[in-house]
């Protein structure tokens, strides 16, 4: 105790005594009220965006005490609130726990349906509206019934109607927990089109036929028609239905063709596109098209004037044959559809081999013909060069020489007439020959030569000419037994004949001799006609000469008659007329 002087002081001392008591370590409860509901059953549900709850506890023993924790900052889900009693004694603890359930919010921003003008449509979709358009009608179901949408840009708010060109529509969804979803639509507002291009489907048709656009504005490019057509239907379609089509400055429906008249070669079909915008905006396309662009025929052909016709392979050939020797031809070649002049178009002829232009129309000079089968090619190009030419081939037949003449016979290098029987010389086995045609297309054979011998050989010469005619050449080869020598000799001047009468010691030599030669076959007569006595007249020589080859032709002896004679200088000391005979 201190004094009023605030300084003296006094202590005393009391001492109290709490018994113990058995109830000192009691922690149970009777009850717990958790947001004014039971919780000892454990869980406990509060409303929606709950964050603190009040708790209440009644303990067992009423000098017992008790924290609460967790029952505050509360989160949407389980939340668990934990209840500590502390008995009397101050030691002694238990826990209770309460679950405290919060409703979650749902974050769903989905809708179930979005249309716009009743079409439906999804985030980054883009719709075109017609122009003119100032609003939209949109529809709205969220998948969530109690989430709420917002709808911006659709042209319904005072004084913001949509726009010519893009216009942003967005439509904004937010969920219960407060999370939102925009959903942006593009909103097109076209302006009058100035679509100029063609349909897709179906753009151009020709006689009921679709036609390839890529063949406008072409250069080279064309629809071809056969030489019979002189009218066609043109039939357009625009891919704006609103644009005006015109062909050749007549109005084309969409669903309605029309005809216009063409002629043979090539014809331009002016097609004008005029969209909404304007004719300032209008577009025109050129196709051309082409009566007779594909024809690659030939009218007609002729070789030198003859006509030739062709199959079905686009073949012919030129009856018979023309001469042999023939080089060169002239063909006529007229296309069915007129050749291609200057800017003018048309076909183009062209030959293998290479062909010469003439002064007549339609008429080349091909050159390099041979003798045999020649293949003359000529190509028809149309007048639309992307379409396949047309190929036809003529034969022409040049006759093969039936030259057999022979220009040249060597035996043993020795020029030999054909006919003519030639002496070789005693002992020949073998002969070499060979021959050279007049004609370099001919060829030859020998034969008649493999084995010479003794006596009357041929040699045949067979010429066989270009076209396998032949001619047989004989030259006879005469190989002699032998080749005797005899002088006839004379017994005085002026004694010229060799009778057994008048001469009968230059008789008997002929005599013997012939009697050797006996059963052969006299071939060749050679007689010195020079031979004189002293005091003879020059005439003397050649009269003995004759008188032998006079008398030998009067004998019987095979071949002595027509055997080859020939008198020649003997030499100045022989003592009579020589007379050499060969015979086999």
């Amino acid at each position: 105790v201190t004094a009023a002087d605030g300084e003296a002081t006094a202590e005393y001392v009391i001492t109290a005594t709490v018994e113990a008591t058995v109830s000192g370590t009691e922690v149970g409860v009777n009850s717990i009220t958790v947001a004014g509901k039971d919780g000892l059953a454990g869980n406990v549900e509060v409303g929606i965006g709950t964050r603190a709850v009040r708790v209440i506890v009644e303990t067992t023993d009423p000098f017992a005490s008790f924290t609460v924790d967790g029952n505050t900052d509360l989160q949407p889900g389980e939340n668990t609130v934990t209840i500590t009693v502390t008995a009397a004694d101050g030691e002694t603890t238990a826990e209770y726990v309460v679950t405290v359930v919060i409703p979650e919010l749902s974050d769903d921003t989905s809708t179930e349906l979005l249309t716009v003008n009743g079409l439906e449509v999804g985030d980054g979709d883009s719709i075109d509206l017609a122009s003119g358009t100032s609003r939209v009608s949109v529809k709205v179901v969220t998948t969530d019934p109690l989430a709420n949408f917002v709808i911006s840009g659709d042209g319904k708010k005072l004084g913001s109607p949509l726009q010519e060109g893009e216009n942003s529509l967005v439509i904004t969804v937010f969920a219960q927990n407060g999370d939102s979803a925009d959903t942006t639509i593009t909103l097109n507002v076209l302006t009058l089109s100035t679509n100029t291009d063609l349909a897709e489907e179906d753009p151009l048709k020709v006689n009921g036929e679709v036609v390839d656009i890529e063949l406008l504005d072409q250069a080279t490019g064309y629809l071809n028609l056969p030489l019979s057509a002189t009218r066609i239907s043109v039939g357009v379609k625009a891919a704006d239905p609103g644009a005006d089509v015109f062909v050749n400055d007549k109005t084309v429906w969409p669903t309605l063709a029309r005809q216009f008249s063409v002629e043979k070669g090539v014809n331009l079909i002016s097609i004008q596109i005029v969209p909404p915008a304007g004719n300032s905006f209008a577009k025109t396309y050129v196709l051309k098209v082409y009566v007779g662009g594909a024809d690659a025929t030939l009218k007609s052909a002729k070789v030198n004037n003859t006509a030739v016709t062709f199959n079905a392979d686009k073949a012919a050939v030129l009856a018979g044959e023309l001469p042999n020797g023939t080089k060169s031809v002239n063909i006529f070649a007229e296309p069915t559809v007129a050749l291609k002049s200057g800017n003018t178009p048309g076909t183009k002829v062209e030959f293998d081999p290479a062909a010469s232009t003439t002064a007549t129309a339609n008429t080349y000079k091909v050159d390099g013909l041979v003798t045999g089968e020649n293949t003359v090619t000529i190509t028809v190009t149309p007048g639309d060069e992307n379409v396949e030419a047309g190929v036809y081939t003529i034969t022409i037949n040049v006759a093969r020489s039936s030259d057999k003449r022979l220009k040249t016979l060597l035996i043993n290098g020795a020029p030999a007439a054909p006919g003519s029987t030639i002496l070789l010389p005693v002992g020949t086995d073998a002969v070499e020959a060979e021959a050279d045609t007049e004609s370099e297309f001919a060829t030859y054979e020998i034969t008649g030569l493999d084995e010479i011998l003794t006596g009357v050989n041929t040699a045949v010469v067979t010429v066989t000419a270009e076209d396998e005619t032949t001619q047989k050449y004989n030259v006879t080869l005469i190989v002699p037994k032998a080749a005797d020598t005899i002088v006839v000799t004379f017994p005085k001047v002026g004694v010229l004949t060799v009778d057994a009468k008048t001469n009968k010691p230059g008789n008997t030599i002929i005599t013997n001799q012939i009697k050797k030669i006996g059963a052969g076959t006299v071939v060749k007569v050679v007689i010195t006609n020079n031979f004189l006595i002293a005091k003879d007249k020059p005439t003397a020589g050649p009269a003995r000469a004759a008188a032998v080859q006079k008398y030998l032709q009067s004998l019987t002896t095979k071949g002595i008659k027509t055997a080859s004679y020939s008198t020649v200088a003997g030499a100045k000391t022989q003592k009579g007329t020589t007379v050499t005979i060969y015979y086999y």
